[in-house]
């Protein structure tokens, strides 16, 4: 028995010494940090940082010339977007809108993990202004706490939408006092079933919630620009954004001041 013991001690010994012993890769990758420049032209700026939906962190801007209207964010994580938010020397408010799908990139992943295996791809959907006025009719059926629902943006890829909601309450409610509404922006998700659209259930995503009274509703200048929401890849370094801030506000994109709680604007559709 001893013989058998130090026979496979020695073989032991022997095994560790003759294999070389190698780390395991790591199952994250290492963080990555990227910048964002750009220039806002015609702007008055007072504040400006970005925003990421995901987490709902807020990241102040490295430095911003308010003459020239250059900026810089840096560093920010990678891999993740974000929305640019100016707040005007006037009070107006010029908002980024990351329209992409809840699970967009999920998505993608999927697909590229079918062609990885050399499975037939998905049957590929189309997106049409049928299916934006679908969409739009199915949100002003809805009936529920909120009395106006008003479509700013649809995005559509094939059989999914994502839609940038204004909400408002204006009648009164349990608890609440004369005079006050509650104005919400809100981004739904959609997806297309049996040719039927319906709402991805749980998945909104609350941009803005105010309770206030109709007086102070009434000042709200706060608009939104898919050209403000900047993808931050992995593989990018740097992203440089331009945009000129309009001299009027459009109230096709948020809420301007002194317009009707009822206001009736046609949303733009994005179709990708």
């Amino acid at each position: 028995m001893a013989t058998i013991v130090r026979l496979a001690v020695a073989m032991f010994i022997f095994s560790t010494t003759a294999v070389e012993l190698v780390d395991d890769p790591p199952l994250v990758e290492p963080r990555c940090e990227g910048v964002i420049t750009g220039r806002l032209i015609n702007a008055k700026v007072v504040q400006l940082h970005a925003v990421r939906r995901s987490t709902k962190e807020k990241y102040t801007s490295q430095s911003f010339d308010p003459q020239t209207g250059e900026f810089a964010f840096a560093p920010l994580p990678a891999d993740a977007t974000y929305d640019l938010v100016a707040v005007l020397e006037d009070g107006r408010i010029i908002e980024g809108i990351d329209l992409e799908f809840v699970d967009e990139r999920l998505n993608a992943l999927a697909s590229l993990r079918r062609e990885y295996l050399g499975m037939t791809p998905e049957p590929r959907q189309t997106f049409t202004t049928l299916d934006s006025n679908a969409i739009k009719a199915f949100i002003a059926q809805i009936e529920d706490f909120m009395d106006i629902r008003r479509a700013l943006y649809i995005r559509g890829i094939g059989d999914k939408a994502t839609v940038l909601v204004e909400l408002l309450r204006v009648r009164s409610f349990y608890a609440s006092e004369s005079d006050e509404v509650i104005w919400r922006v809100e981004l739904w998700y959609f997806q297309r079933r049996n040719g039927l659209w319906e709402r991805v259930p749980n998945a909104q995503r609350v941009l803005e919630r105010q309770r206030t009274t109709t007086d102070q509703w009434k000042k709200i200048h706060h608009e939104y620009y898919p050209e403000l929401s900047v993808r931050l890849e992995r593989n990018k370094e740097s992203i440089y954004v331009e945009f000129t801030i309009p001299p009027t506000g459009d109230a096709s994109r948020g809420r301007i001041p002194g317009t009707d709680p009822k206001l009736k604007t046609d949303p733009h559709v994005i179709i990708e």
